[in-house]
């Protein structure tokens, strides 16, 4: 007899970690929901039964319940029943969780999604979809209340994915994120706010995820890896919540992305941090779990090896044993390590110097990042500063959703931009680093226009350039297929700027390329503007440019000239196919002097670009004389 309780004993221990002993779904040795009063029930869940067994359901199985401390309840569909859940419970679709108390509870999906869930929260699995015929990998789910951490495991064999959290206002993750989400009321000192619309990670664009029921409830965005785009309906305002950042929302419109305090960050990794799963499962086991073929195709197999190389995939390792040849994965994937995932650091030797050249051939440039293996534009580019175009390496411009860490740099290895090549990209804030690309990606460019001097040679010229040859940065293949734009020549010497009095007008045209995923729209049309050189102030700037249906304008634009003859053109009416970018850049110079035959300031130009966060954009250049 006591030789079978020790082996009772032992057979146990191989499931625990720590207070908490993982159970096969007939387990009996906890008893569900002991010591829990009627008080801590959900009040939604007040007239229901809870009952203190498993409860199967008809609905499509999506899921299981890996881990948990403390006391959680699962109710099927429309809570007509629930039960005290255990580690190895199922998960069915339309099912929703509550953890009680201070219960940390980790679930795990057939997707291979994950969400560990914090104290007295309630989360909703809305649908599921993990299918491999049609590439696709959707997950949607609703939020109440509470704290949760989300992880969007990244698989290159799923064309279209998409993961949305329906709350009083929601987020969504593109593949590859980890982000958190605070559910709470307004009164208990938050935030509140009305539906959101979001840009998700499939090709389909948008998706209208929930609308908003409770108008005291706030939903507070955590960004840790990766980005989430979020749009109020409140106010139209639209956002994206880079890694470190934090965002929440109020029925009177959408707040100030903040910097995370790391205080906070470390908090809610603490308040959402559930117990690891087991450490050892082999990669047959997950995939007959997921209702896949234990062997696999061979495709399948080569997809698979990819994605555990990934930087976004779980902290996996090889182990492989002396005696057998054989090979164990360990599995603990993205919630063991509850701190940002390990990124290859790629460090640019050479740095933005940040200052405005002068000379000869500075200028501006304009561009578009495509991801062409998601057919979506994935970020603008504009020069804010005054570059140096007879450089050998160093002519950059920055990008419009995180201008001080996203950037592209050009050059030539003759210093005169006569054979030009795309050197170095970083994006995503940060988080998608080319490294170095030689001189492997040519630029094409081509010549649309430009102003003489007294003698006939050009002071100022302007054209389009594109980057057609396509480069890999974590399984994704990027170009530069739509048209970009350049504007260069001789900048005016500050000497001269500074003797200028009284007013100007400057007109001429502008150029751009309205993005699309077969490479982009030309637009021409119309810039004007006032200047005063005793203020040092531009006015009244007028930029209209239109291609078929596509167009973008700047109104009653203004900006101060600084006194190098840079400005930035900030204010007025901005508008990308009629409606307000969400990210905005116009910066240029003045042109000409007595250096190259002309009257001083004689010309102006520069570049300009707009986004939307919903994968709208489009960017090009400006130029007058007076």
């Amino acid at each position: 007899m006591k030789r079978h309780f020790l082996i009772l004993l032992l057979t146990l221990s191989v499931f625990s970690y720590g207070s908490q002993i993982l159970f096969l779904q007939s387990g009996h040795a906890l008893e569900r929901g002991a010591g829990i009063p009627e008080e801590a029930l959900p009040d939604k869940l007040k007239e229901v039964e809870i009952k203190k067994s498993f409860i199967g359901s008809k609905a499509r199985e999506v899921g299981s319940i890996q881990t948990l401390t403390g006391s959680t309840i699962v109710a099927h569909g429309d809570l007509a029943e629930a039960y005290f859940a255990l580690p190895g419970d199922k998960i069915y679709e339309k099912d929703r969780i509550f953890t009680l108390g201070d219960t940390r509870c980790r679930l795990k999906f057939i997707d291979e999604n994950v969400i560990t869930m914090g104290a007295n929260a309630e989360i909703g699995v809305e649908e599921i979809v993990a299918d491999l015929g049609l590439g696709e990998k959707k997950s949607i789910f609703s939020m109440t209340k509470g704290k949760a951490m989300f992880y969007a495991l990244k698989m290159f064999r799923y064309k279209k994915t998409t993961l949305g959290v329906q709350t009083a206002t929601a987020v969504v993750g593109v593949r590859g994120t980890k982000f958190g989400i605070e559910v709470r009321k307004e009164k208990e000192g938050n935030f509140a706010s009305r539906p959101i619309y979001l840009a998700d990670a499939s090709d389909k664009g948008w998706i209208r995820l929930v609308q908003n029921t409770n108008n005291d409830t706030v939903t507070t965005v955590f960004g840790f890896d990766g980005q989430i785009s979020v749009t109020s309906t409140a106010d139209g305002r639209a956002q994206t919540v880079s890694p470190g950042q934090m965002l929440s929302t109020t029925k009177r419109g959408s707040g100030l992305i903040k910097t995370t305090p790391p205080r906070v960050a470390r908090q809610f990794e603490s308040d959402t941090e559930a117990p690891p799963p087991p450490k050892e499962e082999t990669t047959k086991e997950s995939d007959t779990e997921k209702g896949e073929s234990p062997e696999g195709t061979e495709e399948e197999k080569q997809d698979d090896q990819e994605e555990t190389k990934t930087d976004d995939s779980p902290a996996a390792t090889d182990e492989t044993t002396s005696e057998e040849t054989t090979t164990t994965v360990n599995t603990s994937d993205l919630t063991q390590q509850q701190t940002s995932l390990t990124v290859e650091t790629k460090e640019d030797p050479i740095k933005d110097p940040g200052t405005n050249a002068s000379g000869n051939n500075v200028g501006y440039l304009s561009a578009m990042l495509t991801n062409s293996s998601a057919g979506t534009l994935e970020e603008i580019f504009v020069s804010t500063t005054r570059q140096n175009f007879d450089s050998d390496s160093s002519v950059w411009a920055r990008g419009s959703k995180n201008p001080d860490t996203d950037y592209i740099r050009g050059g030539d290895a003759a210093g005169d931009m006569g054979d030009p090549y795309a050197k170095w990209a970083v994006f995503a804030s940060g988080t998608k680093n080319t490294g170095s690309l030689d001189d492997n990606y040519p630029i094409t460019h081509n010549e649309l226009g430009s102003y003489t001097d007294s003698n006939g040679n050009d002071y100022l010229e302007w054209g389009d350039w594109k980057l057609e040859k396509a480069f890999t940065v974590d399984g994704s293949e990027y170009t530069i297929n739509n048209k970009g734009h350049y504007i260069i020549g001789a900048n005016t010497p500050s000497s001269e700027l500074a003797n200028l009095t009284g007013a100007a007008s400057y007109s001429g045209d502008a150029h751009g390329t309205y993005w699309t995923s077969g490479g982009g729209v030309d637009m021409t049309g119309h810039f004007t503007c006032e200047v005063d050189f005793g203020t040092d102030e531009i006015s009244a700037v007028q930029m209209d440019v239109s291609g078929g249906v596509y167009s973008a304008m700047i109104s009653s634009g203004s900006g101060a000239i600084q006194s190098d003859g840079t400005f930035s053109i900030t204010g007025g009416t901005w508008e990308l196919n009629g409606s307000t970018p969400d990210h905005k850049m116009a910066h240029g110079s003045f042109y000409g002097g007595s250096n190259v035959g002309t009257a001083a300031a004689k010309a102006i130009g520069g570049a300009w670009g707009m986004y939307k966060t919903s994968g709208e954009g489009a960017t090009g250049i400006f130029h007058g004389e007076r």
